[in-house]
């Protein structure tokens, strides 16, 4: 869980390049200074189970994905929860 940090609630450093699929799965980012979640030239990435609500600047955002041609249905998303602004929210 992230609450109010000053930039991103989860950040995969830009050529995260893992050698098989890393999984990210439970996470709450809300009310961060910039993104919940921020990837950029991500490599075999899964996320699972993230939620994101109020954050400045996005919910969720990705640069660019990267993958090998013989590679499918690898680097994805999957029960996604995203909230741009709720009542509870003053900003």
């Amino acid at each position: 869980m992230a609450h109010s940090v000053g930039n991103y609630g989860l950040r995969l450093f830009h050529g995260h390049q893992p050698p098989e699929i890393a999984y990210y799965e439970d996470h709450l980012s809300y009310r961060c200074g910039k993104n919940g979640v921020m990837g950029g030239n991500l490599g075999l990435v899964v996320f699972r189970n993230i939620t994101v609500a109020d954050n400045a600047n996005s919910g969720i955002e990705f640069e660019r994905i990267t993958r090998g041609a013989d590679q499918i249905n690898v680097n994805h998303a999957e029960d996604l929860t995203v909230i741009g602004v709720s009542n509870g929210n003053p900003g």
